[in-house]
């Protein structure tokens, strides 16, 4: 099984307590195949056992929000084990804020968004974290962020480490602008997050295994499962494309091991689809 993962703990100042990584020995396999496809690429990855990492432009920005999503993710089942709320609380789902009380016509462009259709009607916090998760609503997340509270969120990142996620807010619909500011993370980042949750250190394990069942149901990986030296069915994580493909994912076999990969300004998306399934099979070959 695959999912989403990160690679630091960085909580209170504290050092992972894994053995020493080593850098990847396929580093030099990896930049050739960046270096002929002529794309920019960052690459975290690491081992779950920490003996092995590779971060090449691991911190370079690029925009997007699923460090925040899981960052958010996070905070809600936090809260809900700190006895703060319950998964099961409702929440009327509306086309604007909250606190306007009642539900609104959407904008138009907006009614591609999975939860359009339960405008008007109440949703769980677990099947709003699910719609969030699982099915990319952008509402979803604009509501969680409003009942959590985005300098809870924001904290959050701070403590799991996340430090270079730049968090202005939640996006009101699903087109995102031109211009303007935007929230940005880095694959280092969201390697960090991703970590804690893997290693059941951001919440407890029996909460951090229902949060990696949504990020199992969320748009497919193909990269990265077409790149397993194993059966590309045990393949369950994230992607996405737009100006850049990204994906992440936990993979778990004989050396389980994080990866995440961005690939920007992305044209040819077959041919994204191909580099990342070969920077996957470059690493996960040695330690197979």
């Amino acid at each position: 099984m695959i999912a989403l993962l990160a690679c630091i703990w960085h909580a209170k100042g504290q050092a992972l307590n894994d053995s020493a990584s080593h850098e990847s020995p396929a580093r030099a396999d990896v930049e050739k195949l960046i270096q002929t496809f002529g794309a920019d690429v960052s690459v975290a990855f690491r081992t779950l056992d920490g003996t092995q990492e590779l971060l090449i432009q691991a911190d370079n920005p690029f925009r997007s929000s699923s460090a925040i999503k899981m960052a958010v993710m996070i905070e809600l089942y936090a809260e809900a084990e700190a006895g703060e709320l319950r998964l099961s609380d409702p929440l009327l789902v509306t086309s604007g804020s909250q606190k306007d009380a009642q539900a609104g016509e959407p904008h138009a462009d907006a009614k591609d968004d999975p939860a359009y259709e339960s405008i008007g009607k109440t949703l769980t916090l677990r099947e709003l974290c699910e719609e969030m998760t699982a099915r990319g609503s952008l509402r979803a997340e604009r509501l969680l962020v409003e009942k959590l509270g985005a300098a809870r969120i924001r904290n959050r990142l701070h403590e799991l480490g996340a430090d270079g996620v730049e968090f202005v807010g939640s996006l009101e619909s699903d087109t995102t602008p031109a211009e303007g500011p935007g929230n940005t993370e880095t694959a280092h980042d969201l390697m960090v997050l991703l970590w804690a949750l893997a290693k059941g250190e951001a919440v407890s394990p029996d909460a951090a295994q229902e949060m990696i069942g949504m990020l199992a149901r969320s748009i497919p990986y193909q990269g990265i499962a077409a790149g397993l030296p194993g059966s590309p069915d045990a393949a369950q994580g994230t992607a996405g494309f737009a100006e850049n493909h990204q994906e992440a994912a936990i993979v778990y076999g004989p050396h389980s091991f994080v990866i995440v990969i961005v690939i920007r300004d992305v044209h040819d998306r077959a041919a994204s689809i191909a580099l990342s399934a070969q920077i996957t099979h470059a690493l996960a070959v040695p330690i197979w």
